[in-house]
């Protein structure tokens, strides 16, 4: 089942999510609407809230709330981007000029600030106090994972084991959230809702892992903003641990001039040198992980569209 596929079975859940976030970022503040509508119209994959949807319906939720949870992952993860594009001075996002571009720094800082506080109202509707430990907690760890990455800006001694600690604190841990929570308000038993939990992590860390690949071998979007952000990712990690001291000083040159030749020439010594299969791989082993946490949990349809959902990060071209 493709993903166009999995989110036209949820279309009448999508559409309630799309109103609770409209409606949750509504403000009589002109500055915080207007970016708050930009925000809202640059659409996404919507992929966290979907795993919250679709890990309830597999436990056989019935209620609204994995709904309205859903939109607080959502609202998590807008406000988390608002921030990674001041930290990282992005200009584009989707094909369109990012918020901090648009209208600048502090505003951009601003309004993700709303959407975190927004999104922790909204939480506290649902009256579970096991829902509102696992969003603080996350929320914190998603922080550091900002921080440890920009501390390790240009750090060309970063290794892999400390590369995969970054993604799974700035990455891994929301979608980790996404799927406890649903485990949660479905009242499964705590060693089911740690494998729950493990599935999400495991799934985060993959999605990032192709998302790193994403920003050298894909000729369908804007490539490269790693590079341009000083930011190290595992395609390159695996390059410079794979190559002598005279290769490593020449990758070390390229990396110095930001500028497009140099990334055009560090792209092609990526591409040719099994950097891209080797994370491929590291990335269907935890899609693997991801799926045996789950695979005595329960058996039903959803269960098969969740499977579904993880081939999808895997092998997503965008």
């Amino acid at each position: 089942m493709s993903f166009d596929v999995v989110k036209k079975m949820l279309k009448n859940e999508l559409e309630v999510l799309d109103t609770i976030i409209y409606n949750e970022l509504y403000s009589d503040v002109n500055l915080i609407k207007n970016i708050s509508d930009y925000i809202v119209s640059y659409g996404g994959k919507r992929i966290r809230p979907i795993l919250t949807i679709l890990m309830s319906k597999a436990l056989g939720y019935s209620g609204k709330n994995h709904i309205v949870l859903s939109a607080v992952i959502e609202l998590i993860h807008t406000a988390t981007l608002l921030h990674d594009d001041v930290v990282d001075n992005s200009d584009k996002r989707r094909g369109r000029l990012t918020v901090n571009k648009k209208w600048g720094n502090r505003e951009a800082i601003l309004v993700g600030d709303f959407l975190y506080t927004r999104a922790f109202q909204v939480m506290l509707n649902i009256k579970n106090f096991s829902v509102l430990d696992v969003i603080a907690n996350t929320t914190n760890k998603l922080s550091e994972g900002e921080v440890i990455q920009l501390v390790n800006k240009n750090n060309l001694f970063l290794d892999e084991k400390s590369y995969l600690e970054i993604i799974e604190r700035k990455t891994a841990v929301l979608f980790s959230a996404a799927t406890e929570i649903a485990a949660i308000i479905s009242s499964v038993s705590d060693n089911d809702k740690i494998s729950i939990s493990s599935f999400g992590l495991q799934l985060g860390i993959a999605y990032q892992l192709i998302d790193d690949i994403l920003d050298y071998n894909n000729y369908d979007k804007d490539v490269g903003n790693d590079f341009y952000e000083g930011i190290y990712t595992l395609p390159l990690i695996y390059l410079m641990k794979k190559s002598n001291e005279k290769e490593k000083k020449y990758i070390s040159s390229l990396l110095s001039n930001y500028d497009s030749e140099s990334f055009l020439k560090l792209r092609s010594l990526i591409l040719n040198s099994g950097s891209i299969d080797y994370v491929f791989n590291i990335a269907k082993q935890k899609i693997e992980k991801a799926t045996s946490l789950i695979s005595h949990l329960f058996s039903n349809d959803y269960k098969n569209i969740i499977i579904d959902l993880s081939n999808f990060v895997l092998n997503r071209k965008f």
